[in-house]
């Protein structure tokens, strides 16, 4: 996500099979087929500004919080 003056101004779509099934880079293609590479992911291109904030986690992070706890725990940008 991209954090601008306390609010989230862009979101990746979830990188996901499925449902409770995301994309797996850490496994090993010569003993697991279902191994997912690079190339699998989305690429963004998203305008920034200075002091916005880019938070970038797993389905852990994702999964276990709401926008406003990641806000809440978010650096501020200095006023100017």
């Amino acid at each position: 996500v991209v954090l601008r003056n306390g609010t989230v101004v862009a979101r990746s779509k979830p990188l996901q099979h499925y449902f409770d099934c995301p994309l797996q880079f850490g496994a090993f293609p010569e003993y697991v087929e279902a191994t997912d590479t690079a190339d699998m992911a989305d690429t963004y291109s998203i305008p920034l500004m200075p002091g916005d904030v880019i938070v970038a986690g797993s389905d852990g992070l994702w999964d276990n919080t709401y926008d406003a706890e990641i806000l809440a725990a978010a650096p501020r940008a200095p006023e100017e």
